[in-house]
C-alpha cells in the first residue's frame, strides 16, 4: 500500500505536471538558451535557519542583479527528504524580507519559471538524467549499500580513495535497461570521461581539474529524488540563470556540473564562489552556537539595517581604504563589483555588528517616527518579559515618556531593545541584593549608604547629578577611605542588583527620587 507521504507526493506531481511539460518544451529546442539579461538564484535548503553564510549569498545575488537590472530567484532545494524541518522554508522566507532583500520569483512570487521547490520538479531531473545516459555521461548503478560499505572498506584500508570503483561501468545499456524493467534497485551515476575539466570562476580565475580526482557522482538517487548537483545543473539552466554565486564549499564541485552541463550539450553559467567565513581566531565558523543563525539576531534587536551592512563586508568592500562603513542598499548596489570580492576567508567580528547597531540605532533614535515605535516595542516587552502583565509594574513606569527617556539614555551602551526590557529590568522592578554582596566591595556598606541616604534627603532638587555626588564622596572618603569606583559600585548594586552597568548619574536621572530612597534604605536595613 502507498504511503500516505508518498500519495502526497504523487498528487502534487500531477498537479503540476503540466506546467513541467510546458516549461520543458519552452527550452527543448534551445539548449544554449539566450543569456543577455542577468538572473541570478539563492536556493537554499530548508534544513534549518538562515545562517549569516546563507544571507551573505542572498545579500550578493540582489546587488549584483540590481545593479545589472536583472532579476533574483528564490529556489527551495528540498530534495533531501530526510533532513527537512517542518516550516523552515517559510521561515526562510520571513527572514528574507525581514532583511530587506525583495526577489523578482519564487514560491510567494509567481514567475514563469516555476514550480521553486525542487521537489516539485522531480519529472525533469529524470528526464535530463535519462538524456546524460544517452550521450554516455551516466550510466545505471545496482549496487547495494552493502557492497559500496565493502569497496570503501577495502579502499581505505588499501589507503586509496574512499569512493566508488565504478564496477556497474560496464553493463551494456540493453541489460541495464532490462534490470530497471524488472524492478531492480538503482541510482544513476555521473560517468566522468578521462582527461580535464576546465572552468573559469570569477573570484578564483581559471580552474582545471584532473577528472581522475572527479568520483561517478550519484544523480538520481533509487528513491527517484536528485542530488544536488543534478538538480542544481538542471534547474539553473531552465529558469535561465545567467550567474551562479555561492559558497566557495561548492568550488570542488564545480567540475562535476561542468560535466553534466557538457554531456547535456549545456553552456555553463558563470560561476562566482564566495569566501569561506571563519570566526574571529580564524577557525570554522560553527553552526552548533545559535550565534551564527540571522533568526538569532532579530529576536535579539538587531536592526535589518544594520545586519545587511555588516553581512555585505564579509568578503567585499566597496572602500579599500576603509574609512567608509555606513552604506545603504542603493549605495551597496552602486558600488557592487565581483573584481572586489576577496579570496580569502572573511573573520566573523561580532563587535563589528553591535558597532552597525549602535551606528543605525543613534540614526533612528533621531527619527522621531521611528522612536516612537522603538517605545511602542519597548512597552509591550516590558509587560510581557519583564512585569509578566501590567499588574506587577506601576503604570507611571510604562508612560511613554518615561520609556523614551530610557532608550536615549541608553542609546549608546544599549542599542537593542529587547536587552533593555530583560537587562535593565531595574527601571520597572525593585532589584534582589544581599549584604554579602555588599560586603565585597565594602567593610563598611552600612554606615556609608546611611550617610549618602542622608545627604540625598537634604537635596532640594527632584535629582542629584554629578556634581552632587562628587561632593558627598569627598565627605564619604574623608570619614571611610572610600574610593569613587567603590563608592559607585556600591551605590549601582543598591539601585539595580548588578554590580556593573550604567553609570550612576544616568540611574539618578532616570529613576524617581522616592524609588532611589527606598531601594537604599532597603540595602541600609539588609547591610545592617
Amino acid at each position: 500500500m502507498m504511503s500516505r507521504s508518498r500519495m502526497i507526493y504523487v498528487a502534487n506531481v500531477s498537479r503540476i505536471a503540466w506546467r513541467i511539460v510546458l516549461l520543458d518544451q519552452r527550452f527543448s529546442s534551445n539548449c544554449a538558451s539566450n543569456k543577455s539579461n542577468v538572473r541570478v538564484r539563492f536556493a537554499p535548503s530548508p534544513t534549518g535557519m538562515l545562517h549569516l553564510g546563507g544571507l551573505r549569498t542572498m545579500l550578493y545575488n540582489y546587488l549584483f542583479a540590481r545593479q545589472q537590472g536583472g532579476q533574483v530567484i528564490l529556489r527551495i532545494e528540498d530534495t533531501d527528504q530526510t533532513r527537512l524541518v517542518p516550516g523552515a522554508d517559510k521561515k526562510l522566507e520571513e527572514i528574507i524580507w525581514w532583511s530587506g532583500l525583495h526577489y523578482d520569483e519564487g514560491p510567494s512570487v509567481a514567475g514563469e519559471y516555476g514550480p521553486y521547490y525542487q521537489s516539485q520538479r522531480i519529472p525533469l531531473y529524470q528526464k535530463y538524467a535519462n538524456r546524460l545516459i544517452e550521450n554516455d555521461y551516466a550510466y545505471p548503478c545496482f549496487c547495494t549499500q552493502r557492497e559500496l560499505d565493502l569497496v570503501k572498506m577495502q579502499n581505505i584500508k588499501s589507503g586509496l580513495n574512499p569512493r566508488y570503483n565504478g564496477k556497474c561501468r560496464s553493463i551494456s545499456r540493453e541489460i541495464a535497461s532490462a534490470r530497471i524493467q524488472n524492478g531492480e534497485s538503482h541510482v544513476i551515476r555521473l560517468k566522468v570521461p578521462d582527461g580535464q575539466t576546465n572552468f573559469y570562476d570569477q573570484v578564483y580565475g581559471e580552474m582545471s581539474i584532473d577528472n581522475k580526482s572527479i568520483e561517478d557522482q550519484v544523480l538520481i538517487k533509487s528513491d527517484g529524488f536528485p542530488t544536488y548537483h543534478m538538480a542544481n545543473v538542471v534547474d539553473d539552466h531552465l529558469m535561465d540563470i545567467t550567474h551562479v554565486l555561492r559558497g566557495e564549499e561548492w568550488l570542488s564541485s564545480t567540475a562535476k556540473h561542468a560535466l553534466i552541463y557538457k554531456g547535456l550539450t549545456w553552456i555553463c553559467p558563470q560561476f562566482v564562489h564566495l569566501p569561506l567565513l571563519h570566526n574571529i581566531t580564524g577557525g570554522k565558523l560553527s553552526k552548533r552556537h545559535g550565534d551564527v543563525f540571522v533568526e538569532s539576531f532579530k529576536t535579539a534587536g538587531y536592526m535589518p539595517e544594520a545586519v545587511v551592512n555588516f553581512v555585505a563586508f564579509l568578503g567585499w568592500s566597496p572602500d579599500p581604504t576603509g574609512r567608509r562603513q555606513l552604506f545603504t542598499i542603493d549605495e551597496m548596489i552602486n558600488e557592487f563589483s565581483l573584481e572586489n570580492l576577496r579570496r580569502t576567508a572573511a573573520k566573523v567580528d561580532y563587535q563589528k555588528l553591535s558597532w552597525f547597531q549602535r551606528q543605525y540605532h543613534t540614526t533612528r533614535c533621531k527619527n522621531e517616527s521611528k522612536l516612537e515605535a522603538l517605545v511602542s516595542e519597548l512597552k509591550e516587552l516590558v509587560i510581557k518579559t519583564t512585569c509578566n502583565g501590567t499588574n506587577s509594574c506601576h503604570s507611571e513606569l510604562l508612560n511613554n515618556d518615561y520609556l523614551k527617556r530610557i532608550i536615549l539614555s541608553l542609546e549608546d551602551r544599549r542599542p537593542l531593545i529587547p536587552e533593555i526590557a530583560t537587562k535593565c529590568y531595574y527601571y520597572w522592578l525593585d532589584p534582589s541584593i544581599n549584604a554579602n554582596d555588599m560586603k565585597t566591595i565594602t567593610s563598611k556598606p552600612h554606615e556609608i549608604i546611611n550617610q549618602f541616604i542622608q545627604y540625598f534627603k537634604d537635596t532640594k532638587t527632584e535629582m542629584i547629578d554629578d556634581n552632587q555626588i562628587n561632593l558627598c564622596l569627598k565627605e564619604l572618603q574623608r570619614d571611610y577611605s572610600i574610593n569613587k569606583k567603590s563608592f559607585m559600585t556600591l551605590i549601582r548594586y543598591c539601585l539595580t542588583g548588578e554590580k556593573v552597568g550604567e553609570p550612576v548619574s544616568i540611574l539618578f536621572n532616570l529613576l524617581k527620587k522616592e524609588v532611589i530612597q527606598r531601594r537604599l534604605s532597603v540595602a541600609s536595613s539588609l547591610a545592617s
